[in-house]
């Protein structure tokens, strides 16, 4: 019987799962979508025209949230985007908010008759709709990056050597961010006009200390990962992960795979991220040299990831630019000659699956619904 189950509720609720980004930002918010649609509400998924057939296939409303990207057709911005160096800056200031109109405009439309609205990390005009429509609303993070603590530092992209100055602490680190805050605010000037031209305060900030709602924000990853910190926004819930596997959609396990599987020791599993995947370059042919992989950070919030991955001894990294098979081969030595990696793993594994974070963060939206 699962730990897991999650409660009942005596009404139905409409409700807007909003997000923006590849399968990694969607899949959290399917997971959701599903149990929550199990407990008697209405789902709707606002989202990229890419996934209309995916929600479609799950039995939920679709409301196509532009820009309309397409990462698997436009393999060039595909490589951009990810890029360690520029890839969070050409998404911010050349793709996501120049077209804070339109997200706004399909966001008001996905939103008619719903009882709450809960938006991903990028979806910047969440807000702003929830202004507009006086709609409760709740805010989702996935990766502790999103709060860019001090007490827990951020490993960026474009500074990863960082990672090696955790030691310096929070007053150092804050001074860091102060910067980071500053240069980032010189980029929302189209969000600052668009804010204006709805008839809303432009003083608002929805990349940082704005991003966040006062009603209820869900920390949607594992204590594995991070920790809750001194400054966190509040009110803040950490529920863990929550997961979704793509079984109940278009995917579909193939009967040959099932069976590999099933029989003879566990495989080595090469794979990227939904996102890194699009720009593979020589990943694959690398990998063919019948090693297992390590973790290989492209961008965003995926160095921080790693970093705290490695911190807790359950993976070993390397980077993008030296990954190739003799590399690889050496680092995973390591990794399999030493028995501590898997006794961390295992670990880790009992305390995420007793966190139960989609029945969690569930029963947290319906406390806000009541």
């Amino acid at each position: 019987m699962s730990l897991c189950l999650g409660g009942e509720i005596d009404f139905m609720a409409r409700i807007v799962l909003s997000t923006f980004g590849s399968l990694g930002d969607l899949h959290p918010m399917i997971a959701l979508g599903k149990e929550l649609h199990k407990r008697g509400h209405e789902i709707v998924i606002n989202t990229l025209e890419v996934y209309r057939e995916k929600i479609h296939a799950l039995g939920f409303e679709f409301y196509p949230l532009r820009p309309n990207l397409n990462p698997e057709e436009d393999r060039e911005l595909a490589r951009e985007i990810m890029d360690a160096k520029t890839g969070t800056e050409k998404l911010l200031r050349e793709i996501l908010l120049p077209n804070v109109r339109p997200m706004f405009e399909d966001l008001m439309n996905s939103v008619a008759g719903a009882d709450v609205l809960i938006s991903g990390e990028v979806v910047y005009p969440a807000a702003s709709v929830a202004e507009k429509n006086r709609i409760k609303w709740i805010t989702t993070s996935l990766a502790p990056a999103s709060f860019l603590s001090p007490y827990d530092p951020f490993v960026p992209p474009t500074a990863q050597w960082l990672r090696h100055f955790r030691f310096l602490g929070a007053g150092v680190h804050g001074v860091i961010y102060s910067a980071v805050h500053r240069i980032v605010a010189s980029w929302l000037e189209p969000y600052r006009t668009f804010r204006r031209e709805i008839g809303l305060s432009e003083n608002h900030d929805p990349i940082f200390k704005d991003k966040f709602s006062n009603l209820l924000h869900l920390a949607l990853f594992s204590k594995v990962l991070g920790k809750p910190q001194p400054d966190w926004h509040r009110p803040t819930l950490q529920t863990g992960f929550c997961f979704y596997d793509g079984q109940d959609d278009l995917g579909k396990m193939p009967e040959k795979l099932t069976e590999f599987l099933e029989n003879g020791e566990p495989p080595i599993v090469f794979t990227l991220g939904s996102a890194a995947v699009m720009d593979a370059r020589d990943f694959f042919e690398e990998s063919a040299a019948g090693v297992p992989h390590l973790v290989m950070p492209y961008s965003h919030d995926q160095p921080d990831n790693a970093a705290r991955c490695e911190r807790i001894g359950i993976a070993r990294t390397i980077s993008r630019k030296t990954y190739n098979a003799e590399n690889a081969a050496r680092e995973l030595r390591e990794l399999l000659g030493d028995l501590g990696y898997k006794a961390n793993a295992v670990e880790a594994q009992k305390i995420v699956k007793a966190e139960c974070g989609t029945r969690i963060a569930c029963d947290a939206i319906e406390e806000v619904l009541k």
